[in-house]
């Protein structure tokens, strides 16, 4: 219904000797050092958006068991400023690559969206450099949004509604006195 989502590419961060491991290892610092991968929706003229989930896949390479990699969900609504959702892969010591799909639950985070909407994915882990070869954490492109387009409602739609609402108070009022 004339809204498009676009994104670029593979977002991926090497951890290795050559990475200061504190520039990902919690929200703030990821923040802080810009460690994420970003998209946009524009909303057709005279629709709104509600969100219902985001659906993605994660990578994590070399990671041990104790460690995990989890992506921070923000948005331009609130600048970045705090997470819709969360979801987080953990590693596996006995394999090479740990792939997962995650899905984010945005039913009561995102609604009535109009217009220009960036979202990023910030990227935090804990994993550490082990010798065995960099680490990888990856957001994979295939970004699935999924939500409803409806129309926005007409000024006088909305005036109705609420001179109905006062009315039903009247009546009521009117039928206790």
């Amino acid at each position: 219904g004339g809204t498009q989502i676009s994104t670029t590419k593979t977002h991926f961060i090497r951890v290795d000797s050559g990475t200061n491991p504190a520039k990902l290892a919690t929200i703030d610092a990821a923040v802080a050092n810009d460690m994420y991968g970003q998209f946009s929706i524009t909303i057709a003229d005279g629709s709104m958006l509600n969100l219902s989930s985001l659906a993605l896949n994660m990578q994590l390479t070399r990671g041990w068991d104790e460690e995990s990699f989890t992506v921070h969900l923000r948005s331009s609504v609130d600048n970045f400023a705090s997470d819709i959702a969360t979801a987080t892969l953990n590693g596996n010591t006995s394999l090479t690559t740990v792939d997962g799909s995650r899905s984010m639950d945005l039913s009561d985070a995102l609604k009535n969206l109009e217009g220009t909407v960036t979202f990023r994915l910030y990227m935090v882990t804990d994993i550490v450099s082990h010798g065995t070869g960099s680490q990888y954490i990856r957001i994979l492109p295939n970004v699935a949004l999924s939500g409803s387009v409806v129309p926005v409602p007409e000024p006088g739609t909305i005036t109705l509604a609420g001179l109905g609402g006062l009315i039903a108070l009247w009546r009521r009022r009117v039928r206790s006195a």
